[in-house]
């Protein structure tokens, strides 16, 4: 894809690995609406931008991801202020294990009212519903989506579902409207998520956690990035991670 020209929305925008893809997405000539729940920070960050790239090229929208109402706005309003929506990083989320419904409402799913939408189900929806053939959308997922992590496993349970989500909807999105759906899982990176967990860690599960290495939301940025760009990709799952950098998952099953 041609990233000049186009328009993104990203949501959790505000910080951290979302304000990383939106400053890139900039640098290339795009038009980006940041998404994200913390209004001060993310009008904070769009003021930042505006006077690097211009005030026609970034705005900002305060909404809650798991508010499907406050969500289904964002898009609208970003399809009515610029005709057309092109990409999509689906990118907010929290890791909060005492408030395991809200980890999965805003990483994955909401669980009350309408089952079956909600954050990252819900914004790939609406991407497909209002974006045309060639536009991509990207979810962000997480190692812990490929992997268990003792000290996370609600968080765990959402991130698997993020990648399962994430390749059994990309043949369809792709054969019924052109557009590619793809997932990027960043391993330990240096942003605010793991410092929100809340509950009682034992001081094995502590250690772990604190001795990971950890890389820079740059590094995931140029990896989404990546994804966006290559025609090719599509029902793709990157992890990117300290050590390695980015590595596409080889699965040997069939997605039917």
């Amino acid at each position: 894809m041609r990233i000049e020209g186009s328009v993104a929305l990203v949501t959790g925008a505000a910080s951290g690995i979302g304000r990383s893809v939106c400053e890139k997405l900039l640098e290339l000539g795009a038009k980006v609406v940041l998404v994200d729940l913390q209004k001060k920070a993310g009008n904070d960050v769009t003021c930042l931008l505006q006077n690097k790239h211009g005030s026609g090229s970034v705005s900002f929208i305060s909404c809650d991801v798991s508010n499907q109402d406050q969500l289904k706005d964002a898009f609208w309003e970003t399809v009515s202020t610029h005709g057309h929506l092109d990409i999509v990083f689906n990118n907010a989320g929290i890791l909060d294990e005492e408030r395991w419904s809200k980890t999965l409402d805003v990483n994955l799913v909401r669980l009350y009212l309408h089952p079956t939408r909600g954050a990252v189900v819900h914004g790939t929806l609406l991407g497909i519903e209002h974006m045309s053939e060639g536009g991509v959308i990207i979810n962000t997922s997480s190692t812990g989506g490929l992997h268990p992590a003792s000290f996370c496993p609600v968080y765990c349970a959402s991130k698997f579902g993020v990648v399962g989500f994430t390749r059994s909807i990309a043949p369809s999105a792709l054969q019924k409207k052109g557009i590619r759906v793809n997932c990027v899982c960043p391993g330990s990176t240096d942003t605010k998520i793991f410092d929100a967990m809340v509950v009682d860690l034992s001081e094995k599960q502590k250690e772990l956690r604190d001795n990971l290495p950890r890389q820079s939301p740059e590094e995931v940025a140029k990896a989404v990035i990546s994804l966006i760009k290559d025609d090719t990709d599509n029902g793709q799952v990157v992890k990117v991670t300290y050590e390695h950098g980015p590595e596409y998952i080889d699965y040997q099953d069939v997605v039917v």
